[in-house]
């Protein structure tokens, strides 16, 4: 006859793995205490190095990336240990033990030692923004690339689009008057962005450790599919050039007027100072040549050409 405390007791093993598992798996409903919560920084050599987490809802950051709680256990001397999983499913673990009021000690699996930190309202060396006051420049729609295609987009009213996400950007700063700091959240999933201006008119976006430059969408947009330099097919001259933002022919910048479109046939009208162009092209979808007429002269055969086409912008 088995003893009832044994049953007892392998019921309340079995409730407890359950019980375990399902604490695991269910990463979105761990809810760190709001205790805990805050820009928990510690001193460096240098005022640019990381100096350490965000800690948020369900997060904490660990050397710019978002860590998600997969696991998190509360120890006997306050401590919160938490088991981390970010969105490549890279692991961590961390510990924080506060120590009174705003301070506390942190460790990350890998550290030797353990690091005193203090918890501040405001990141060190960062003047705090808010999402509807970052600059003018960056509340528009962001390429990459020659194919037109959005790859970001910031909008006045807070919010971000990457991804095929609405992100809503819920805090921002400008650290060291060189780079823009954002937290945006989507869902349940949240993401740090690291945004700045290496060269005019371009965009370097940085988030989980890698980096993109992406430009301004052309005010034209309809001129990124005959967009690069065509090649008169008899003679080998490059004649004209189409980019984002301006064209080249004779040796001279033209803007643009109109570009407009009609099954495979573009029409482009140019302007320089007083002067007017236009500039007829009939192309079939896919093919990198065309029949090309540029003013009164007649149509002739170009092909496209990208590879050794180098323009300074003006």
């Amino acid at each position: 006859m088995k003893h009832p405390h044994s049953f007892l007791m392998v019921s309340l093993l079995l409730l407890c793995c359950t019980q375990t598992i399902t604490f695991a798996q269910s990463t979105a409903s761990l809810t760190i205490p709001e205790s805990l919560r805050g820009y928990w920084q510690f001193k460096t050599d240098n005022v640019s190095d990381w100096n350490g987490p965000l800690i948020g809802e369900n997060f904490v950051e660990n050397f710019y990336t978002v860590f998600y709680v997969e696991q998190m256990e509360q120890e006997a001397d306050g401590s919160y240990f938490f088991h981390l999983r970010n969105q490549k499913g890279d692991t961590t673990e961390f510990r924080i033990t506060p120590v009174f009021n705003d301070t506390a000690i942190l460790w990350y699996k890998g550290w030797k030692e353990p690091r005193n930190c203090i918890r501040k309202q405001v990141p060190d060396h960062t003047e705090l923004l808010t999402p509807t006051t970052l600059p003018d420049i960056l509340y528009r729609k962001w390429v990459k690339g020659l194919t037109g295609k959005v790859i970001y987009e910031f909008t006045r009213d807070g919010k971000m689009l990457y991804d095929g996400k609405t992100w809503d950007i819920l805090s921002a700063g400008y650290f060291l008057n060189k780079e823009y700091r954002l937290l945006a959240k989507s869902g349940e999933l949240y993401k740090l962005v690291y945004l700045s201006f290496p060269l005019t008119g371009t965009l370097k976006v940085a988030s989980e450790l890698q980096n993109e430059t992406v430009t301004p969408m052309a005010s034209h947009p309809e001129v990124y599919p005959i967009t690069g330099c065509w090649i008169n097919k008899a003679t080998g001259d490059w004649t004209i050039g189409f980019f984002e933002h301006f064209a080249v022919y004779q040796c001279q910048f033209w803007d643009y007027e109109s570009i407009r479109t009609q099954k495979n046939k573009t029409t482009v009208s140019l302007k320089n100072g007083t002067e007017r162009l236009t500039v007829k092209l009939e192309r079939e979808e896919g093919k990198d040549s065309c029949s090309l007429a540029i003013g009164k002269g007649k149509s002739q055969p170009y092909f496209l050409c990208n590879h050794y086409c180098i323009v300074s912008i003006r």
